[in-house]
């Protein structure tokens, strides 16, 4: 029976929402659909089935912004002023996983509290809902069918460090570098001409392809997912897995 992995780069809305569909197929992974423009009820048609689903959004909130709403709501003083100076609002702002990808790979994540990646968020939540009813319940660690993914840190952790991809003017030559280089290093892959050339086009369709790829590395167990002492925090904030190994390493097995 062939394995179904999804990847999705999700927007607030629907038009910047890429998705990529990958079907293991003997010692061959296709890239079965690469395309912009998915709305809900898209994404949950696609994930139907899926052995895995890697997404590009913050699966919940730090532990402590949700106190400090809390405490707001409730007039808490006290638990409100614990969270004074850079040191609280840091605290406010950043989950462990988004910590531990700064100092691992020297790149902060967006603030899903303070950033505008909020509203991705919010649309990450109301999709989880509906995967668990069909999927079951998944812990937001990313062991279960969703896994949290973060294409930027997994391109760093794949490939050399370049000119940002995502660039208005130099971005366009950047995706052509890192799709030649996905081709190159992943023999295992088969992207279509077509497909390749939407993933240059659009910095959307190629973090799908990646997300897709990093779901892919998660569904063969070659991820680095949260350390014990975070395991409880992440099944509740999300965290980001990044690869734990080269492209070249994750040909169906």
């Amino acid at each position: 029976m062939s394995v179904r992995i999804v990847g999705i780069d999700l927007a607030a809305q629907a038009p910047k929402t890429g998705l990529c569909v990958l079907v293991e197929d003997g010692e061959r992974v296709r890239v079965e659909r690469l395309t912009l423009g998915a709305d809900d009820a898209t994404l949950l048609e696609a994930t139907r089935g899926a052995a895995k689903i890697g997404m590009d959004a913050p699966l919940g909130w730090p532990d402590d912004f949700l106190e400090f709403l809390e405490a707001q709501r409730t007039g808490d003083a006290g638990s409100l002023c614990r969270f004074q100076g850079k040191a609280g609002m840091d605290r406010l702002s950043f989950r462990e996983t988004d910590r531990d990808i700064h100092a691992r790979l020297r790149k902060l994540p967006l603030s899903v509290s303070a950033d505008k990646i909020a509203r991705v968020a919010m649309r990450a939540a109301v999709l989880q809902t509906a995967w668990a009813d069909e999927l079951g319940p998944s812990p937001r660690d990313g062991y279960a069918a969703l896994v949290e993914v973060y294409p930027a840190a997994a391109l760093i952790t794949w490939f050399p460090a370049g000119a940002s991809y995502k660039h208005p003017e130099a971005g366009r030559q950047r995706r052509a570098e890192l799709v030649a280089s996905i081709r190159a290093a992943a023999p295992w892959l088969e992207l279509s001409s077509q497909q390749a050339d939407l993933a240059v086009a659009h910095d959307d369709a190629l973090d799908a392809l990646v997300s897709a790829l990093v779901a892919w590395a998660a569904h063969l167990g070659s991820t680095q997912g949260p350390p014990t002492e975070h395991v409880e925090r992440a099944r509740r904030e999300g965290w980001i897995h990044v690869p734990a190994v080269g492209l070249e390493e994750l040909a169906p097995r």
